[in-house]
């Protein structure tokens, strides 16, 4: 097989799981498994593909037609511009998370704060507010140890200003010990019980723990706001990634812990993503 039937191939074992995205994924593993750059993929009609390149995307594309994830297979994706290394442990960066960085760079305005990124996982917010809003210093903190070496790798890669917090946000003694901050943001685990039974395919080979908010959700908006207000400067600003319809549910937490100026952000789906608010300032 030349590169084009070979992207047919490959094409061909997606098209019935990936529908109208089968293409362009059998242009990605096709591209990892031969290592060719993307212009001879486009031009690389009547070039013989190696059989154990053949071999090596035939075989990428029969797992990924079982659902495994297109980003665990390619070893990183795109977030705000730029690569992360992802894989099995690690939460996929997904574009809804973009509008949670927005938000917040809009509100540093160029300032240089003091901003804690929670739940990190892979550290695409932190990261990004790092390299966005050059003189800020960030924290990331992430518990999970299949993730934290993935959040490590991509601070390195970026040469972002952002240093790794291993611990649990949910532990009073590591709220204790850290200094505090103009910005607190999260984007924690939201699903609801009865989301995580029904999640696509894909979403089951990602870690539960960075998808699981306990029975309705919200379980990690309540303790991260009680825990970590005390670690938030007067007019300091709080800002969640929420789950569909969970707006009201988190303003009221808010509300109920003193926060005012709160307010919401929708995504390019029109879906409200972000949920903020500010603390009142002495």
């Amino acid at each position: 097989m030349d590169l084009r039937q070979l992207q047919m191939a490959v094409k061909n074992i997606l098209l019935e799981h990936t529908g109208d995205s089968a293409g362009f994924e059998a242009f990605c593993l096709v591209q990892l498994a031969t290592g060719k750059e993307r212009q001879q993929i486009l031009l690389g009609k009547g070039e013989p593909v190696p059989q154990e390149q053949q071999q090596k995307a035939l075989e990428l594309a029969q797992q990924r037609a079982k659902g495994y994830p297109l980003q665990y297979l390619l070893g990183q994706w795109e977030f705000y511009g730029r690569e992360y290394s992802v894989g099995e442990g690690v939460l996929i960066p997904r574009p809804d998370t973009e509008t949670i960085c927005d938000w917040a760079i809009e509100w540093i305005n160029g300032r240089q704060l003091q901003i804690v990124d929670l739940c990190a996982g892979s550290g695409c917010i932190g990261i990004t507010l790092a390299l966005e809003c050059p003189g800020c210093m960030v924290d990331a903190v992430e518990l999970s140890p299949q993730a934290i070496p993935y959040l490590s790798k991509n601070i390195v890669r970026h040469h972002a200003n952002v240093t790794l917090i291993e611990g649990d946000v949910l532990q009073e003694q590591l709220v204790h010990q850290v200094r505090t901050f103009d910005l607190i943001v999260s984007n924690p685990p939201y699903l609801t019980a009865q989301d995580m039974e029904e999640l696509q395919k894909e979403v089951t080979y990602e870690p539960a723990m960075a998808l699981y908010g306990q029975q309705d959700g919200l379980y990690f908006y309540w303790e991260i706001t009680r825990l970590w207000k005390e670690k938030l400067n007067p007019g300091g600003m709080v800002a969640y990634e929420i789950g569909m319809d969970q707006e009201q549910d988190v303003i009221k937490i808010l509300q109920e812990h003193g926060f005012v100026q709160i307010g919401c952000r929708q995504d390019l789906n029109h879906i409200t993503r972000v949920v903020y608010g500010m603390k009142p300032a002495d």
